[in-house]
């Protein structure tokens, strides 16, 4: 986050929960990271060609929205090898990022399959796949090692991709893709906690 706001050299942004004023940020992070919508209290003077007026409200804040966002999910078309310790640089829209263990052989029409997210909910997303091909599907979602996949009954691994986001390597054929946040490693935890709270 630091480095999507800070990257020409203008100290926009010290911690995570501050944003400083200043000129518009132009990021290919935040293109990357599925960013839509930019807002400004005021209207701008000069808007760039990636940015359309998407609201203006009486009061002056404005809403533009991003024609460079990549998509918030996504079949990639290629694989990148990502060094670790070595930050993104001129990413190309439609590329996974991954680290060389998680690399596997894409079919030369890789990406042109089908699918659409059928059900988005707090820790769950539902995807409807179909493709005559192995596919690698990309989330801009923050990778976590508790999130867990499955294509009917197969669990299929979450790998970090893109540096912090989620991929998932699919399998062939049509069916649905459930995506979850395992919760369970946090119950004994919770079970300990109430179990001190009757105590006290």
């Amino acid at each position: 986050i630091l480095r999507a706001f800070n990257r020409d050299g203008t100290e926009r942004l010290e911690n995570v929960r501050s944003l400083a004023k200043g000129p518009l940020v132009s990021s290919e992070l935040l293109d990357m990271g599925a960013v839509n919508y930019y807002y400004t209290r005021q209207e701008l003077l000069n808007v760039p060609e990636y940015l359309k007026l998407y609201f203006k409200a009486s009061n002056g804040l404005s809403i533009y929205k991003n024609l460079n966002a990549w998509p918030y999910f996504y079949l990639a078309e290629q694989f990148v090898f990502k060094i670790e310790g070595k930050h993104l640089e001129k990413v190309k829209r439609g590329t996974a990022y991954l680290a060389k263990e998680d690399f596997f052989p894409l079919h030369e029409n890789a990406g042109n399959s089908s699918i659409e997210l059928k059900e988005f909910s707090y820790g769950k997303m539902v995807f409807d796949f179909s493709g005559n091909n192995e596919e690698f599907l990309v989330v801009a979602d923050a990778w976590h090692s508790f999130w867990k996949a499955y294509a009917g009954d197969e669990n299929l691994p979450i790998v970090k991709t893109n540096e912090i986001f989620k991929g998932v390597r699919l399998p062939k054929g049509e069916y649905t893709l459930t995506m979850e946040f395992d919760t369970s490693p946090y119950l004994p935890g919770v079970y300990v906690t109430i179990g001190f709270w009757i105590v006290f």
